[in-house]
């Protein structure tokens, strides 16, 4: 499914993850998780009594709130993406503009590999970029292609077409080392 957090990603990061699990003062567990990307979750859960304390019900409480709280900074940062998402036909001249580090054509291809939009200074016309297109079981096309989104073209010409069509790269396009990354 498209846009949630799945009980399969949650398994895979804590899967990949590495775990200590200490007892403290005899009756307090102590679990720690290293996610993949480093960041470091801590929980503890303990007893009254030392009488009453088990560590492997311990570790289990532990990592069920650890579980939890993947459940809401996984649902965080995937809102936070979305949310960040320029939709085709929001990128203006001030966008591409304010970018001032510029690439070269393989740098941009793999930016495009990455999910981004780019765009070059050099184009004539601005709010224009290439997007790469990955199909799905839907799509009609097999293979990985990429478009021209003009729909934000801002250009003296009222005639030029706006709209999303497959694009290829020339020999100076492929050259150039004005590109940039939109998003």
């Amino acid at each position: 499914m498209r846009n949630s957090v799945t009980q399969n990603l949650i398994n895979d990061l804590i899967g990949n993850s590495e775990i200590k699990v200490e007892t403290v003062y005899d009756k307090v567990t102590v679990v720690c998780c290293k996610l993949p990307n480093g960041f470091v979750i801590t929980e503890a859960s303990g007893a009254v009594d030392p009488a009453n304390y088990d560590a492997a019900l311990g570790r289990e409480i532990c990592m069920e709130r650890i579980t939890n709280k993947l459940w809401e900074l996984e649902g965080y940062a995937l809102s936070k993406k979305l949310a960040n998402s320029t939709p085709i036909g929001t990128i203006n001249k001030e966008t591409i503009e304010s970018e001032s580090e510029t690439i070269d054509f393989g740098n941009a291809l793999k930016a495009l590999k990455n999910g981004k939009k780019v765009a070059r200074k050099g184009w004539n016309g601005k709010g224009i970029y290439i997007e790469l297109q990955i199909p799905d079981k839907h799509s009609k096309m097999t293979q990985p292609y990429i478009y021209i989104v003009t729909t934000g073209l801002q250009t003296d010409n009222p005639a030029a077409p706006k709209g999303v069509v497959p694009w290829l790269a020339s020999q100076t396009d492929m050259l150039a080392e004005d590109w940039q990354i939109i998003e």
